[in-house]
């Protein structure tokens, strides 16, 4: 793993890859970072990186209430749906 500044043909990359819809595990890899230092990346820089808002649908929740039932963690199932564990886990816990 890469550590240190982001260069600027870096954050170039992770720019389009951004605005392509590409998760943050996918830019993390393609950088050689890990998630956690993309991630505090585009928090730092949300006027490269904006934020993106995820339509929760009934079925969504109903697929992740199943995926969490089959024992995927709520940290994975945020990844999965570019959502906060914190979103994720309120939807599983509402329809309990």
């Amino acid at each position: 793993m890469r550590s240190g500044p982001f260069t600027t043909s870096e954050i170039k990359a992770a720019a389009v890859m951004w605005h392509r819809g590409y998760k943050l595990r996918e830019i993390a890899e393609s950088l050689d970072r890990t998630i956690g230092s993309v991630g505090g990346f585009v928090q730092r820089h949300r006027d490269l990186f904006p934020r993106r808002r995820t339509k929760v649908t009934t079925a969504m929740v109903a697929e992740m209430r199943r995926r969490w039932e089959d024992g995927r963690s709520i940290t994975k199932l945020a990844l999965d749906y570019n959502l906060n564990h914190h979103t994720v886990s309120k939807y599983i816990t509402e329809m309990s």
